[in-house]
């Protein structure tokens, strides 16, 4: 390192080890790479790696192990001071120590450190903070991982004065013992790209609080597409404490804050929980998941089976709460609900079920207001209040529905009251689009229980509601502050034991001016009064007008309304039936004397009738009609129609229900039932014949017939049909084409549908189907002397039986088979004419034609002989084929797959063989013909290569062939004629004369 230019790279070639107080300093530009090798400090004396007070140094691929700074008690391994910055690379930090600030290094400057891609293991600040890495600056760690590291005070892996950013790194397993598990920051903490908090804890310090499991931030902590699990504080934020936290695409899983607040987050100001997972976190007190001071905003965020012991077992916040598409369930607190807040709670699009608290508001505890959109509650449970909703002010709920929440604890704790199954409030309950189904609350109020109620625009449902023990089956309210029009309330009842108890659907408290118009009632029921209403106060005022009351019972008094007050109107109501008993329906107490029993002034009944002037062959319309002054409100009925008439399109509204029908000829009864009214009408009605002109062609067996119907009147609509082949009528017409008509006189049934205004009809029509005349033919191939022919016969189409040859009067038959016949004559010798007969068949009419059968003597054996002369190279080899007397034809010779032909002529074949270049065999074949058998010989053909070498020799007395002296040319003519380009001529002695002194020319 001393010896080391500025900026240069030093590379270790071994391990070094170091002790009794040893390090290494050094002040200058430099990159120390490792390249593997181990700084082993030794543990002894106080020995460390390094000390730097200036200089750019990166340390790269690289293990420190061991180190333990005795000069200053800071950074066991690397100490930091001065001006100079540190970054590492690819380093191990392993077993480091330092009595005061950062185990493995100690950052002294205000500039940034960076690690990447690093290990730090069982490293330890003794006394003090940071047990892997103390920095005043900066911090960048990316890609690295922090294990087992301790700290006697904050930050178990790091402590840093500046703000810090992590990328995809490890923290586990790493303690510190007051606050900051895995880290403490001073200020802002940046926590992205798949970083992972495992099991890190703060909770060792005795008389202090311990704050933030993993991180302990005084700044806030953003978190984005990160794990926090198994993470525990001692008291505040089992994962996170911070100033302020953003989070988002997270997930935080069995962290815990063990006395205190957050299990899992816990912020001063405000927290943001975007897309984020918080399943399975606990608290000691408020804020099972989130705990802030002042705000918390999740959206499209789930809360699952996380715990508080007491407020908040999803949040807690002291200030406002904004819930956005979110998901809670399996969550459980003991005295407040999944989402808790001191301030107002505003829920939109989001989803809460089987949430459980032990005292209020199972899914929502609110101390002020309470808003919710599109909100969904189901199977929620409360012990005390509210089994999904508690609200110590207002509830403003729309287009929500509320769906098997409970309030209920044990008959035998009777110091508690269970009100509300959906939703409990000290103040005004507003509702608009909302449905309340199979909520149930041990006292009173098994859908709401409410001080007031707001009623909205438009309808809100209650169904199968009941309370077991006090009283509204559906709604306890002491008022209703509007009127309370389009209300359904079907089902709800009081289910008291031992006791009579009031209001199957409804009971109101205190005194009430109130209209319920255009609602519908049905099968509320009570043990004791007003089977679907009850008032309390003799000081009420109760009108009723456009309502439905059907199958509505009280065990007492009062099966639709019981009330203590005054009737001011009961008028234009539909009570199931046109002649209705009143005489325990609607009553009124009376302190003197009996209650008094009231009528509608003006009941409402109904009517079936049939639209004034159906249309022939046109749908009617059958009409069931409220006669009100006024529009009912969610009325129904049903029809049925005898005598084949069909009902279709069924609607209703403007106090109608319609179906249109379709009547068939004769007389129908149409019945239309309306609760307990049943209504009938008879309709006579008589459809009109018509005429069907009928005309069929003469045909021949195999064509199509075609059948043309003309109907009268031509207004006539539908099909019209023979058998199953059918035809649309157009203008009055109609084409039937039918197949397959076998020969003679048929008779087919033409049907005609018939439609709304003609009955339908069926009338015959004769077709004379002709039999079919065939164009047949018969063929024979020749055959040899004695053997059998055979006669095809075709053209026969779909014709059946037998088809006969006969020659010499005698006979053979064939069967026909898919058109063809097939004839075997035996024993044949000579050519002859066959006549060939078929006599006909029910669809074909006789047939005849001739064929000629050819009889060739039978073939006799030939030998056939093959020659050739030798050949020189190039020259084309001459076939002779013998023995071939009396035969035709062609003879083959094959060599090598090649084929060559000639034509026989008086005996004798003679094939042209060109290009062969070696000797060869040659195949030799003649195929025969009407006389003879096949023949095969072979045949040697010699192929003399060319010479280059040749011989002349003027005393011969005769020339040779020039290939060797004994055989030389007797001239030298000779020779130059034979010999080739580039051949040599060897002449012996001699005297050579030519002929008629002509010179001899050599080119």
């Amino acid at each position: 390192i001393d010896n080391a230019t500025e900026g240069s790279v030093l590379n270790l070639t071994r391990d070094y080890n170091g002790a009794y107080g040893s390090r290494i300093q050094f002040n200058k530009n430099l990159t120390i790479d490792g390249q593997g090798h181990t700084l082993d400090c030794l543990g002894k004396g106080g020995c460390s790696a390094f000390y730097s007070k200036s200089g750019t140094i990166t340390l790269q691929n690289l293990k420190i192990i061991n180190g333990h700074n005795d000069f200053n008690n800071k950074g066991g391994a690397i100490y930091i001071e001065g001006s100079a910055q540190y970054t590492i690379i690819n380093c191990t930090f392993n077993n480091n120590w330092a009595d005061d600030y950062g185990g493995a290094i100690y950052n002294g400057v205000d500039k940034p450190l960076t690690i990447i891609n690093s290990t730090f293991y069982k490293n330890t600040a003794d006394d003090d903070n940071g047990g892997a890495i103390y920095s005043k600056g900066d911090l960048d760690i990316i890609n690295s991982t922090f294990t087992s590291n301790n700290a006697d005070d904050d930050g178990g892996a790091i402590y840093c004065e500046k703000s810090i950013y992590l990328e995809n790194s490890l923290f586990e397993k790493n303690k510190a013992k007051v606050d900051g598990g895995a880290i403490y920051s001073k200020n802002n903490v940046n926590v992205t790209k798949n970083t992972r908090f495992y099991s890190n804890n703060a909770t060792g310090a005795t008389s202090a609080q311990c704050y933030g499991g993993a991180i302990r931030s005084e700044g806030n902590v953003k978190v984005e597409g990160s794990i926090f699990n198994d993470n525990i504080a001692g008291d505040y934020g089992g994962a996170i404490y911070a100033k302020s936290a953003s989070i988002s695409s997270a997930r935080f899983e069995r962290n815990k804050a063990d006395d205190n607040y957050g299990g899992a987050v816990y912020v001063e100001d405000s927290v943001d929980a975007i897309s984020t997972t918080f399943s399975s976190n606990h608290a000691g007190d408020h804020g099972g998941a989130i705990y802030s001071k002042n705000r918390i905003f999740a959206k499209n965020t789930r809360f699952t089976s996380n715990y508080a012991r007491h407020k908040g077992s999803s949040v807690r916040c002291e200030g406002d709460v904004i819930i956005e598409d979110c998901y809670s369930a399996y969550n459980w607190a003991y005295q407040q609900g999944s989402i808790a807040a001191a301030g107002d709670i505003y829920i939109k699009n989001s989803e809460f079920r089987k949430d459980r608290v032990t005292n209020f508001g199972a899914a929502v505890y609110g101390e002020k207001n309470i808003y919710v959109d599109n909100g969904y509650f189901s199977e929620c449970h409360a012990q005390e209040k509210g089994g999904a909703i508690y609200c110590k002010n207002n509830v403003i709920a729309v287009n929500s529905r509320f769906d098997g929440n409970v309030v209920y604890y044990s008959w035998e704790e009777d110091s508690w009251s269970n009100e509300g199954g959906g939703i409990y409030c000290k103040g005004d309950v507003a509702i608009d689009n909302c449905y309340f189904i199979r909520n149930e609350a041990r006292e009173a109020g098994g859908a709401i229980y409410a001080d007031t109620i707001t009623w909205g625009n438009s309808s809100s449902e209650f169904r199968d509601n009941y309370a077991t023990y006090t009283g509204g089956g559906a709604i306890y309210v002491n008022k209703f502050n509007t009127d309370v029009k389009y209300g359904i309330f079907i089902n709800n009842y009081i289910e008291a034991y031992r006791v009579e108890k009031d209001g199957g659907a409804i009971y109101i408290n205190k005194e009430n001016h109130v209209t319920f118009s255009h609602c519908y009632f049905e099968n509320n029921r009570c043990t004791d009064e007003g089977g679907a209403i009850y008032l309390d106060s003799t000081k009420s005022h109760l009108t009723l007008e456009y309502n439905i009351f059907i199958n509505n019972n009280a065990k007492d008094k009062g099966n639709i309304v019981y009330n203590k007050g005054t009737y001011d109107k009961i008028h234009n109501n539909w009570y199931g039936s046109n002649s209705f008993d009143f005489s325990n329906e609607l009553v009124e107490y009376n302190a003197w004397g009996s209650d008094k029993s009231h009528e509608d002034d003006e009941q409402v009944i109904v009517e079936l009738s049939l639209d004034e002037n159906p249309i022939a062959g046109q749908p009617s319309t059958v009409i069931v009609t409220f006669i009100s002054d006024g529009e009912l409100f969610n009325y129904g009925a049903g029809f049925r129609a005898d005598n084949g008439a069909k009902l279709t399109n069924k609607k209703t509204g403007n106090n109608t229900v319609t179906s249109d029908i379709a009547f068939d000829d004769g007389i129908t009864t149409v019945t239309a039932t309306v609760n307990r009214q049943v209504l009938k009408l008879s309709y006579s009605y008589s459809k009109q014949n018509v005429t069907m002109d009928i005309t069929a062609q003469e045909i021949i067996f195999g064509d199509n017939a075609t059948v043309n119907v003309i109907l009268t009147p031509d207004n006539a609509t539908g099909k019209v049909s023979v058998g199953n082949i059918f035809s649309t009528i157009v203008n009055g017409t109609a084409t039937l084409i039918i197949p397959d008509l076998a020969a003679g006189n048929q008779t087919l049934l033409v049907s005609y549908s018939g439609d709304g205004v003609y009955k339908a009809k069926q009338e015959i029509v004769n077709i004379t189907v002709n039999r079919k005349n065939l164009n047949i033919d018969a063929s024979a191939k020749p055959i040899v002397k004695g053997d059998n022919a055979t006669v095809i016969v075709t053209g026969l189409e779909r014709a059946t039986g037998n088809v006969t040859v006969t020659i010499n009067n005698n006979n053979w038959t064939g069967k026909i088979i898919n058109g063809t016949a097939t004839i075997i004559i035996p024993g044949l010798n000579e050519n002859t004419t066959a006549n060939v007969t078929y006599t006909g068949d029910a669809n074909y009419t006789n047939a005849s034609t001739a064929v000629d059968i050819i009889v060739n003597p039978r073939k006799v054996n030939l030998t056939i002989v093959a020659s050739a002369d030798p050949i020189m190279l190039s020259e084309d080899a001459i076939v002779v084929v013998t023995g071939l007397e009396n035969a035709t034809g062609n003879v083959t010779v094959t060599i090598g797959g090649a084929e060559w032909y000639g034509k026989i002529n008086d005996g004798t074949a003679t094939i042209i063989v060109t290009g062969l270049k070696l000797n060869a065999t040659a195949d030799v074949f003649y195929a025969g013909d009407y006389l003879y058998n096949n023949a095969t010989t072979k045949v040697n053909i010699t192929v003399t290569p060319t010479i280059f070498v040749w011989y002349v020799n003027g005393s011969k007395e005769s020339s040779g062939n020039g290939t060797t002296q004994d055989t030389a040319f007797k001239t030298l003519k000779e020779a130059l004629r034979k010999a080739p380009e580039n051949s040599t001529i060897y002449i012996a002695p001699g005297t050579y004369t030519g002929e008629n002194n002509i010179n001899l020319t050599i080119n």
